[in-house]
């Protein structure tokens, strides 16, 4: 088996569950990689702090699949829900598509689905939610 950690160096780790030897890296270009990584058919989906991005790996190879680009950072780990990709920055819950299929025909174009507030910064939770965003 895999281990998928991300580090404050800026990168992404695959190791050996078994020896703990480094299989492959991905450089965030000192972008923290805070949140865990979620891994769901062979894809690990991980978002990246000051680089303010999310982004679908290989689990196999380390090899980008697609990239989408958000308005805050990325600190919370990702959670994969059927065919969403769900994920916290910077206080908006944001949903990209989890079909590779589609991401590799434009990989730098993964656009959100919906975004949502789920809290403010500095503000505490919002109890009106109503402002959400849909496709």
């Amino acid at each position: 088996g895999t281990v998928f950690i991300g580090a404050r160096d800026g990168f992404l780790y695959a190791l050996s569950a078994e020896t703990g030897a480094l299989k492959w890296t991905f450089n965030h270009e000192i972008s923290w990689v805070n949140g865990s990584p979620a891994v769901a058919d062979g894809i690990i989906y991980v978002g990246s702090s000051d680089g303010r991005f999310i982004q679908a790996v290989s689990a196999e190879t380390g090899a980008e699949r697609w990239r989408a680009t958000v308005t805050g950072s990325m600190w919370s780990s990702a959670a994969v829900v059927g065919d969403q990709v769900i994920a916290l920055e910077s206080g908006d819950a944001v949903s990209f598509p989890g079909d590779v299929d589609h991401a590799y025909a434009n990989p730098h174009a993964a656009a959100a689905r919906f975004s949502l507030t789920v809290f403010e910064p500095g503000v505490g939770n919002p109890t009106d939610r109503s402002e959400a965003s849909h496709d």
